[in-house]
């Protein structure tokens, strides 16, 4: 068991990054330093005419009492109907924490002011996708760091205003004089995340905007 690939293993494996890939079940027919050949079940190629050589290939595996994963490539695949496979041994290979990040979306509203006078600003690379809103359909650019005051309207005449930072500024896509932002939100009081955590997880039609305001 010193090696994660030996003769015989069973694990899964997912077959280049298509939306609707199949995991399939393997086994290790041979292995070396340098490829494993895998015996596929059910893996049809007639049905993956896009595979070829340096096709992204998952392998997913239980170890040492643990689960792995790790990223190689097709070196082979039979023409026919044959159910084997050659990839590159991996190079490395993870554990897999069992998290996830979810990420929800909301369309809202926003009017927006500039709170940051200062002519020089930090710049900030602290974007990961997290804690921020997208703001889009800008009428103008923004440095990285800039401040704002967002008020957003919720729908039902609620609204809300939070304070941040940009830090992020693209090109809105096909549109040359308009941008978007990743905003980054401050910390704000308790009765302002209240409101936040209802309209984004209410069902839509409780905070549809009303076609009149």
């Amino acid at each position: 068991m010193k090696d994660p690939f030996h003769a015989d293993q069973v694990l899964d494996i997912v077959l280049g990054d298509r939306v609707d890939n199949t995991v399939y079940h393997a086994q290790v027919t041979r292995s070396d330093s340098r490829q494993i050949v895998l015996h596929v079940p059910g893996y049809d190629p007639h049905h993956f005419v896009d595979l070829l050589k340096g096709t992204p290939v998952t392998l997913r595996l239980r170890w040492r009492e643990g689960r792995y994963i790790g990223r190689t490539k097709l070196v082979r695949h039979f023409k026919n109907t044959s159910p084997y496979v050659v990839v590159a041994r991996p190079g490395n290979i993870r554990p897999i924490k069992r998290s996830a990040r979810a990420e929800f979306r909301r369309d809202w509203r926003i009017e927006y002011e500039r709170i940051d006078r200062k002519i020089l600003r930090h710049a900030s690379a602290d974007f990961d996708g997290s804690g921020h809103i997208e703001l889009g359909d800008l009428p103008e650019p923004f440095d990285v760091g800039t401040r704002l005051r967002l008020r957003l309207f919720l729908g039902r005449g609620e609204k809300v205003e939070i304070e941040g930072h940009i830090t992020r500024i693209v090109r809105e896509h096909g549109e040359e004089n308009r941008y978007s932002a990743a905003f980054s939100i401050d910390n704000g009081d308790r009765k302002t995340k209240d409101v936040l955590w209802r309209a984004l997880f209410s069902p839509p039609e409780e905070h549809a905007e009303n076609e009149d305001e």
